[in-house]
């Protein structure tokens, strides 16, 4: 339980550091940045502890390199997304991942979800469609985030040719 509350406040603070650099660099440099810095302090991590791949199989490393291939697709995504679009609506949608998971382990992995992971799963994808939904906007008015990065259009005046 206390590694999944440490993972969750990190994937906060990082879609919060991930909004900041996609916006400030765009998407590509920011993934890039962010799977380097990774890939840096994951290899320090692996160097202390020797872990063992080379009874892997053939098999289970072409798993791992589809399955890293679809991880760097999903962040590709998601930064965009963040680049893009209002936070609290891309973190909910991407935090729904964990319901895809679930879906993916009981009909590919053949494992039983009792009732209540499964009205769970039910509960969290009502969440995410409730704070997902955009409320009807007054009319004449825009969000802060699309007046922050909509193009600014300079007017046509009498004085200008």
């Amino acid at each position: 339980m206390i590694y999944g509350l440490i993972a969750a406040a990190a994937w906060g603070i990082s879609t919060i550091a991930a909004v900041n650099a996609s916006r400030r660099v765009g998407t590509y440099a920011a993934v890039l940045a962010s799977q380097l810095l990774g890939t840096a302090a994951l290899g320090l991590a692996a160097a202390v502890q020797h872990p063992a791949l080379a009874g892997a199989g053939t098999l289970v490393l072409l798993g791992l390199a589809g399955a890293g291939l679809l991880g760097l697709a999903g962040w590709l995504s998601y930064y965009r997304a963040l680049q893009d679009g209002p936070v609290s609506v891309v973190s909910a949608i991407g935090a729904s991942y964990g319901g895809v998971t679930a879906t993916l382990a009981v009909t590919v992995l053949g494992e039983r979800l009792e009732i209540a992971g499964g009205a769970g799963l039910a509960a969290a994808v009502c969440g995410v469609v409730l704070a997902a939904a955009r409320p009807a906007r007054r009319r004449g008015g825009t969000s802060r985030h699309a007046r922050r990065t909509a193009p600014r259009h300079r007017g046509h005046h009498a004085s200008q040719p």
